[in-house]
């Protein structure tokens, strides 16, 4: 009976212990009790799973992909800051089927002149009530916004600025369902430099401007898209002409 009660004993912590890893790395088979740890150890082309939610947020600088662990999505949560940074310097990183809520920013995707972010994919996440904007990219280039669920961001849903496609076709911004319930909330904002960008087939529904497109907007396009239920404009257009 005591040995019996041992091995049960023994189980339990074992279960425990596996219960708390946060993530884990496809490629190497290792686990890790922070998301970050994992992220860091990783070589360019892994792959990291999240296997829980979380409450702190994750910095990607390098090309990995980050999804969730068979039962997802699992949530990441990082009350007052950034849910998912994407830093200089990193190239096809992939976002993919993760929640993002009660954050700052649920996906920040911020370059410098000299560093640059390239391919980035945000595609199938559900990124929600962050105090300023659900999906931010600035000066990266040739990204990939697919199939996203982002609602309720407190100013932006979706905004880039400074981007630029290199490759042409590349750069799209497709099949997303972007919504607010205010008057205050934007849903899909290009600008300064948005050029190349395709903004296709994403449902836009109650916010204040549907689609805004500003600035040098060379060989970019915007078609197919629903959008129903603005405060007041759907496509708002003002763009800089070549000469």
């Amino acid at each position: 009976m005591k040995k019996i009660k041992l091995f049960l004993i023994l189980t339990c912590m074992i279960g425990s212990l596996f219960s708390q890893f946060h993530a884990s790395n496809v490629n190497s088979g290792l686990n890790y009790l922070n998301v970050n740890d994992a992220i860091t150890n990783a070589s360019v082309n892994d792959t990291i799973l999240l296997l829980t939610n979380i409450q702190y947020g994750i910095i990607i600088n390098k090309g990995i992909t980050f999804s969730s662990a068979t039962g997802g999505p699992y949530a990441v949560t990082a009350a007052g800051g950034i849910g998912v940074a994407v830093t200089n310097g990193a190239v096809n990183v992939v976002v993919s089927n993760i929640q993002i809520t009660n954050c700052t920013y649920g996906v920040l995707v911020r370059a410098s002149a000299s560093l640059g972010i390239t391919n980035t994919t945000i595609r199938d996440c559900f990124i929600a009530n962050c105090a300023n904007t659900g999906i931010y990219l600035y000066q990266a280039v040739s990204n990939y916004i697919i199939n996203n669920t982002v609602l309720t961001n407190l100013t932006y849903n979706i905004y880039t600025t400074g981007n630029w496609v290199v490759t042409p076709g590349a750069g799209f911004i497709m099949s997303n369902t972007v919504g607010g319930t205010t008057s205050s909330i934007n849903g899909i904002v290009a600008t300064a430099y948005a050029s190349g960008i395709r903004i296709l087939s994403n449902y836009v529904y109650g916010v204040q401007v549907g689609i805004q497109a500003t600035g040098d907007f060379t060989g970019s396009v915007v078609a197919n898209n629903i959008i129903t239920n603005v405060y007041s404009t759907a496509i708002l257009v003002s763009v800089q002409i070549p000469r």
